[in-house]
């Protein structure tokens, strides 16, 4: 997801979007400003963004706006399965992960290891963040995580979740 100011120096906002649109590419793009002009807001629409924000704003509505667009990404689909690589597909209704129609038994914590990489498909996600969300602020440790992650491996293969030394870990699509 990009966050971009319409008026910066140099390529702003818009021309941004322009670019990025001219690729067909869909990440999602929210449009912070402090225009309040209904013809710019047209403007930012017209070239692709998915939300815009005028400034001043409540980090709250940020946040709520965020998630907002992040579920419509990556949990709107026609049928009640995200498909993934090699096969793999969640149940959006149940939120179970299966193999070729076959369901992999995962733990409590895996499950929602599993889901929070998928809010994020694509992307990496630090160890911090899977901390807060898995663990819910409980004491765990970056040792916890790294074993959760082997057990996943261990029951899917060891290239359904990626990781990059710094970045942390990602389940990638197709």
């Amino acid at each position: 997801m990009l966050l971009l100011d319409v008026r910066v120096p140099g390529l702003n906002g818009y021309e941004i979007v322009k670019k990025i649109r001219s690729t067909h590419n869909n990440v999602p793009i929210i449009l912070i400003t402090s225009l309040t002009d209904i013809n710019n807001l047209s403007i930012g629409y017209e070239m692709g963004c998915n939300d815009y924000i005028r400034k001043p704003f409540e980090l709250k509505e940020l946040k709520y706006r965020i998630f907002q667009i992040l579920n419509q990404v990556h949990f709107t689909t026609s049928t009640n399965r995200l498909e993934l690589q090699n096969g793999y597909y969640l149940n959006l209704e149940i939120y179970e992960l299966y193999k070729d129609g076959i369901q992999i038994g995962l733990t409590k914590i895996e499950k929602k290891t599993v889901i929070a990489l998928l809010k994020r498909l694509d992307s990496f996600v630090s160890v911090p963040i899977l901390l807060a969300e898995v663990w819910d602020d409980k004491e765990a440790l970056e040792t916890d995580v790294r074993m959760c992650i082997k057990r996943i491996r261990d029951k899917t293969d060891k290239n359904f979740i990626k990781n990059q030394r710094g970045l942390g870990y990602a389940i990638v699509s197709k």
